[in-house]
């Protein structure tokens, strides 16, 4: 029986040799995958993956560049 770690290494050894271009295409597979045999988390909870994924400066920088750049509108270009 070949171990999960041993998959796991050939995977990433057959995906590094491909051009990168393809990659999409194993990510793609992946997700098909994942929607047939993964069960989801509830809906509610589809963010909370991304909890603690920036750090406090992260995420200062972030909200300053949305309040100088993302909230001002420029009515001549409607």
């Amino acid at each position: 029986m070949i171990q999960t770690d041993q998959i796991y290494n050939e995977i990433l050894v057959g995906l590094k040799q491909l051009p990168t271009n393809k990659w999409v295409e194993v990510r793609d597979f992946v997700d098909f995958l994942q929607t047939k045999y993964v069960r989801r988390q509830p809906t509610c909870n589809r963010f909370s993956r991304f909890a603690g994924t920036l750090s406090d400066s992260e995420a200062t920088k972030m909200k300053e560049a949305i309040a100088e750049g993302c909230e001002q509108i420029d009515a001549s270009e409607w």
